[in-house]
């Protein structure tokens, strides 16, 4: 049997079914996947159908590297590409080990997902003709920079250091609340009050290195409840308290989720980064 025309699948794997079908649901638009779940563990090599594999996990732990480790054991030629929520040195020092090709942070970005689409078009996975890639890129850029989603940029910028929610916003650009949740998550990778709260943080980084105000002020001046739930937002997301950075600490270990932010207001939000942003940017490596 002739087996070059037979399709070529991307193996989406992953410890959690869950995890598995939503990777599959996020590229079936794009290229060929089948879902493997491995609750214990990999045990097996993948099916001869596979030309790649997706490893989606949401912790960087001893589980991932022993899967990562397995995968390429059982599937020595194989293209491995990894998603992981937490990209660690470490992890990525496992990554050159067992030779990843590329290492993606979950969950996708539309960024995110076109390059690693382009880059399984280097594999054997049957992915979609190149024009319908570039067309998907354009409509992206489209979705980001006109439309409702435009303006719904717009009407963050005006009301962020507000209690503004979806529910509040969807009105003036005539869509759902629920359709226009599922629209930001799909575009930014992250979600619409994540984003608020990064943008407020972001704000706040200003606001104190400019030193003409207090920490209190800056809490209260841009939204949050209280000044605690303020300087508890501002270590989770920076490593160190508002206060630490008024004395000139600075924080060399953003969150995941701040990192997340910032390559989406620099990469697809180019209009809105300032000076601020850039600082920030270069804090999250």
């Amino acid at each position: 049997m002739d087996m070059s025309n037979e399709p070529r699948a991307l193996a989406v794997i992953s410890n959690h079914k869950q995890l598995a079908l939503q990777g599959c649901h996020e590229l079936e638009d794009f290229c060929e996947v089948s879902s493997i779940e491995i609750e214990r563990g990999l045990t097996r090599a993948l099916p001869a159908s596979a030309a790649a594999s997706l490893l989606i996990q949401t912790k960087a732990d001893h589980r991932l590297n022993y899967n990562l480790a397995k995968l390429r054991e059982l599937n020595p030629k194989l293209p491995i590409f990894l998603v992981s929520a937490v990209v660690t040195i470490p992890l990525m020092h496992q990554c050159l080990r067992q030779k990843v090709s590329e290492c993606y942070v979950w969950p996708f970005s539309a960024a995110t997902k076109q390059d690693l689409i382009e880059q399984l078009r280097l594999t054997k996975v049957n992915c979609v003709e190149e024009d319908k890639l570039a067309l998907f890129s354009e409509i992206t850029a489209n979705e980001i920079n006109n439309g409702p989603f435009n303006r719904l940029l717009g009407l963050i910028e005006d009301s962020y250091q507000c209690n503004t929610s979806l529910k509040q916003l969807a009105p003036k650009i005539h869509l759902s609340p629920s359709r226009l949740s599922h629209m930001f998550k799909d575009l930014c990778g992250i979600g619409f009050s994540q984003y608020i709260m990064c943008r407020r943080l972001e704000q706040s980084e200003q606001l104190l290195n400019e030193g003409l105000t207090n920490v209190t002020q800056v809490a209260y001046q841009l939204g949050f409840a209280n000044v605690s739930h303020f300087c508890r937002s501002f270590k989770r997301h920076f490593g160190i308290t508002p206060t630490a950075f008024l004395n000139g600490e600075r924080s060399d270990n953003p969150s995941e989720t701040f990192q997340r932010y910032s390559r989406l207001r620099l990469e697809l939000l180019p209009w809105s980064a300032n000076d601020t942003l850039s600082n920030s940017s270069e804090k999250a490596g």
